[in-house]
């Protein structure tokens, strides 16, 4: 499920298919942040979210520091999560940068400018509510497709793979995400979003797709002429399947 906002319904898709928006869980509501998160947050500019998620990475360390130079080049804050992959193994964090282990998405990107991730559904859904442009740094499967469709939609740049992912490469796609105009069509987009309900959008998607009428009773199976008893399938069972070379 995703909104029909950032892609619509495909025409050649069947009247029995519908794009009913995104649902959200809204884990943020009750969410209670560390009061070192809280003060890092209130110090500053908002900060550019960077994380991959569960996404395993060959070089944690080469990663970071890319990050790291990426964030100086801009002159941005960063809010690194550490993830799976274990981003921010480094001695000393800079003043400008913050390591995260944990935090419900709904509730940190509003406090963000912009977002880079690898591109899984729900991460990049919780990024456009919150209208932060977004860099999808792709991995595999689906990823891809959305960070297409997300620089499709004009509030991000072209995907970068993670094996081709430089402080050059970076520090470029940050600054397409403060571009102005990019930030205004991703306040848009998130405007949209919220608009929706995907949740009621679904329910109302399955009760039009029943059958009018509930299908009549399946008609008895014939009645076998022998039946097997239990021990004999059991028998047969065995015989097939444990003693292959029986002839």
């Amino acid at each position: 499920m995703w909104s029909p906002h950032l892609m619509p319904k495909p025409n050649d898709w069947g009247s029995l298919v519908d794009v009913v928006g995104y649902c959200f869980l809204n884990l943020g509501t009750k969410y209670q942040p560390p009061l070192e998160l809280s003060q890092w947050l209130q110090q500053g500019s908002k900060p550019i979210y960077l994380g991959f998620g569960s996404m395993p990475l060959d070089d944690e360390k080469k990663v970071t520091a890319i990050i790291l130079d990426a964030l100086r080049e801009t002159g941005q804050r960063g809010i690194i999560s550490r993830g799976w992959g274990d981003l921010g193994s480094f001695s000393e964090v800079p003043a400008d940068v913050f390591i995260l282990e944990d935090c419900p998405h709904d509730w940190l990107f509003p406090r963000c400018t912009a977002v880079v991730h690898h591109g899984g559904a729900g991460t990049t859904a919780a990024g456009l509510i919150a209208g932060c442009p977004t860099t999808v740094v792709p991995f595999f499967g689906d990823q891809f497709f959305w960070g297409e469709i997300v620089h499709a939609r004009g509030v991000g740049p072209a995907p970068i793979r993670v094996t081709e992912l430089t402080t050059e490469a970076l520090s470029n796609a940050i600054r397409f995400m403060l571009d102005p105009e990019v930030k205004s069509r991703s306040l848009e987009l998130a405007i949209a979003i919220g608009n929706e309900d995907g949740v009621a959008a679904a329910v109302d998607s399955f009760h039009r797709h029943l059958p009018s009428e509930l299908p009549l009773t399946p008609p008895p199976a014939p009645v076998e002429e022998e039946r097997l008893d239990l021990l004999q399938l059991l028998s047969r069972y065995l015989e097939k399947c444990c003693l292959p070379f029986n002839s």
